[in-house]
């Protein structure tokens, strides 16, 4: 079953090989100069926002699995002086 975070990790790869194939193929077209500077710089520029991103989604991964370290021990002070 195809789930949201599963479309949210494989979108981007997907969408990045697509952008890149194109590129590369403005690259090494028989076109002006221009076309493939602007095709390169494309192609540099997607490279450094999906490195970029990967390294926010890693980070937000890791922040998710680990809780706030004041929480540990704010649930052991409730649990120590929760006399009801």
């Amino acid at each position: 079953m195809i789930t949201l975070l599963s479309l949210l990790k494989t979108a981007p790869l997907v969408v990045g090989a697509f952008v890149t194939v194109v590129t590369l193929i403005a690259i090494l077209a028989p076109w002006g100069k221009l076309v493939k500077f602007m095709a390169l710089t494309i192609l540099i520029g997607l490279v450094c926002v999906v490195l970029f991103f990967e390294h926010i989604w890693k980070s937000f991964c890791r922040w998710m699995r680990k809780p706030e370290p004041w929480y540990d021990e704010f649930d052991k002070w409730m649990t120590e002086n929760s006399r009801l």
